[in-house]
């Protein structure tokens, strides 16, 4: 699919691989160091999920590369856990960011123990 942006005429090409869906839920943001070992933990809302990625809203940024365990919390189901890779992070301070995660190919969802 080409969209065009109503601001600028700008043409992009839809690169998802899978369809998203629009999801509402709360997560709990957390950085993994190289080894795998936890770092910093942050909220954030969920505001879509595909099979591949999701779209967080967050109050503080997240480093773009960085590798995060994203564990969300859906009312009436239980807790999945994704592990990913963070793709784009955009906003400001103040406002909130917006944060797109593409997760990783090997871990598929998991229930949080």
């Amino acid at each position: 699919l080409v969209y065009e942006m109503p601001e600028t005429g700008e043409k992009f090409v839809e690169r998802r691989a899978a369809d998203r869906e629009q999801v509402v839920g709360d997560a709990a943001v957390t950085q993994l160091d190289a080894t795998g070992k936890a770092g910093p933990e942050s909220r954030a809302f969920v505001r879509d999920s595909s099979e591949n990625g999701c779209g967080l809203w967050s109050r503080v940024a997240i480093p773009v590369g960085s590798t995060v365990m994203v564990a969300v919390t859906t009312p009436g189901q239980p807790t999945r856990q994704r592990v990913g890779r963070v793709k784009h992070c955009r906003g400001q301070e103040g406002t909130g960011f917006a944060v797109g995660v593409e997760f990783n190919a090997k871990a598929k969802n998991a229930k949080a123990g």
